[in-house]
C-alpha cells in the first residue's frame, strides 16, 4: 500500500485517526482527509474530497480552477461539525 509522502515546504490540512495504541495515525477515509494548499493560500479538492464533504451545499463542490480560500474552507468544515449529530 503506498504511503503519502510530504515534501519540505508543502502546506496540507489533515485529518487524522486518533492514535493508535503504538502512538501512530493516519490521514481518514484512505487520504481523502489530506487536503493541498497552494501557495496562494486556497485549498484544492479532488473530486474525491467534493463528493466526501458533499451535504447538499455545493459550495465545496464548485470547479473554481484555483481553489477553494483557506479562511473559507476551514469555516465550512466547522460549519459541517457542528451539523452532526
Amino acid at each position: 500500500m503506498a504511503r503519502p509522502r510530504y515534501r519540505i515546504g508543502e502546506r496540507v490540512v489533515l485529518f487524522l485517526y486518533p492514535l493508535s495504541l503504538l502512538g501512530l495515525t493516519s490521514p481518514v477515509a484512505d487520504g481523502r482527509g489530506r487536503f493541498l494548499v497552494t501557495p496562494a493560500g486556497r485549498v484544492r479538492l479532488s473530486p474525491a474530497q467534493r463528493l466526501w464533504l458533499s451535504t447538499g451545499d455545493t459550495s465545496l463542490q464548485d470547479r473554481i480552477p484555483d481553489g477553494i480560500p483557506l479562511t473559507n474552507f476551514l469555516q465550512r468544515l466547522r460549519s459541517l461539525e457542528g451539523e452532526q449529530p
